[in-house]
């Protein structure tokens, strides 16, 4: 069992009540695997337990059913508090961040026919100033408990200047070990144009690299039509030279890529397994995504959103079965971890600088002033949340469907529903109650 992303559970009375949010869906082996939309466990089940479960009301003293008083799939009384205990939590902890983004320039050596970048990072159209190291330093200080922390570097382009990218690595590293307090690692999202040349520039500072992100799309023939340099040139084989020399110096590398055709299924596999050869898996992983509903993306029009989400789900269910078979190893992403849809509720402090200094509470936030003074005189105003406010933010944010979905804790905030915000999205939550199905299956094979 995956240990329970939280400890909320029944108080000590005669009868439990079966959460709503609670799936169970039968293995072969007629055990069940079961999961918490309150608070993203997930366990394997004998089937005598899951016969009890499915009677709905059980008794405190059941000693077979102890171990799972504390996971979240029982209630008493009122369960419409529930998600605003979550909230609360939640907001506790995200009052004191660990990770951060720092966005290095809003320039990209792309022109990807699909990105919705260039009009938000107008603000960001420059390369991060000097002085912004200290002002991070001293943010993350403020914000943070001491220990690890992530900065996710990111762009427009992170490497766009590679140069600029590793002395920003270098310097923020030197001041937060002047001090002491914490100690960061970094991840990097970019498109993999000039990731050789950071990779040589890096040298042993590669450690301090936890993971980079690449962004490749689908396979050659349609990232080349996608994604190509200012000069019209194509840029898959110059991107895929560049996640080698990254996972060859040591550095994990994570493939984002971009669906825009779910039905080309089978190309996209064809391009994984040949991609899986030649790079291996030990440092390397796929992921796919949609960006077919991204304002411009290609093939946007071709079909209908339910059809879309439907080839989606397919593919990414074939996908992370088709891992396992080449790989041997369940893929780290094949069910989601436990994430909430915390960004909108905004349950603790801003944790996204930009070049300037200035600080987003979101991606596609207004920015505050680069002001350092200021941000940290204001940046803890009301956190942590009070219970009142997250009793509005579980009003504001989660309509009656969601409230319904047993999928909430691992939810992204892309469901093919309205939110109570009035925010309309669409997604891959169609494939999960097939992923954790088989993710069950994969883990009682391995076990066995």
């Amino acid at each position: 069992m995956r240990p329970a992303a939280s400890q909320i559970g029944p108080q000590e009375t005669d009868a439990w009540n079966l959460s709503q949010f609670v799936g169970m869906t039968k293995l072969s082996s007629g055990n069940s695997i079961v999961w918490s939309g309150l608070t993203g466990f997930v366990g394997i089940i004998p089937s005598d337990l899951v016969t009890r479960l499915e009677k709905g009301r059980l008794n405190h003293t059941d000693q077979a059913l102890q171990f799972l008083q504390g996971e979240g799939l029982f209630y008493q009384g009122d369960e419409e508090g529930a998600l605003v205990d979550v909230l609360e939590k939640l907001a506790k902890q995200g009052s004191k961040p660990t990770h951060y983004r720092l966005v290095l320039t809003g320039s990209c050596d792309l022109t990807c026919s699909y990105c919705i970048q260039a009009k938000i990072r107008k603000t960001m159209d420059r390369r991060l100033d000097p002085k912004v190291i200290c002002d991070v330093v001293r943010y993350v200080e403020f914000h943070s408990l001491p220990g690890p922390i992530e900065i996710l570097l990111m762009g427009g382009e992170p490497l766009y200047d590679v140069s600029a990218a590793v002395e920003t690595i270098t310097h923020l590293t030197d001041a937060f070990s002047k001090s002491g307090k914490n100690q960061p690692h970094f991840k990097l999202l970019t498109n993999g144009l000039n990731l050789s040349e950071f990779v040589d520039l890096i040298g042993s500072n590669a450690t301090l690299i936890s993971d980079i992100q690449v962004s490749i799309d689908q396979d050659r023939e349609t990232h080349d039509s996608v994604k190509k340099d200012r000069f019209g040139n194509p840029t898959f084989d110059r991107a895929i030279g560049g996640v080698k020399r990254a996972v060859d110096a040591g550095i994990q590398i994570t493939l984002r890529m971009n669906i825009h055709d779910p039905d080309l299924e089978e190309r996209f596999l064809q391009t994984c397994d040949q991609l899986y050869d030649e790079i291996g898996a030990e440092r390397f992983a796929i992921y796919p995504a949609s960006v077919i509903h991204r304002p411009l993306a290609k093939n946007r029009n071709a079909a209908g959103d339910e059809m879309i989400r439907s080839s989606f789900s397919r593919l990414l269910v074939n996908f992370f079965l088709w891992h396992y078979k080449k790989t041997g190893h369940l893929h780290p992403n094949h069910i989601p971890d436990p994430r909430w849809i915390n960004c909108h509720p905004k349950l603790g402090p801003p944790s996204m600088l930009g070049p300037r200094g200035e600080v987003y509470s979101c991606t596609y936030s207004t920015p505050t002033s680069p002001n350092i003074e200021i941000q940290l005189q204001k940046s803890l105003e009301g956190f942590p949340l009070s219970r009142n406010r997250c009793e509005e933010l579980a009003e504001e944010v989660w309509n009656e469907t969601c409230r319904k979905c047993q999928f909430l804790a691992f939810c992204t905030g892309t469901c093919s529903v309205k939110t109570a915000a009035g925010q309309t999205f669409t997604a891959d939550c169609e494939s999960w109650a097939e992923r954790f199905r088989t993710y069950g299956e994969i883990v009682e094979q391995l076990g066995n």
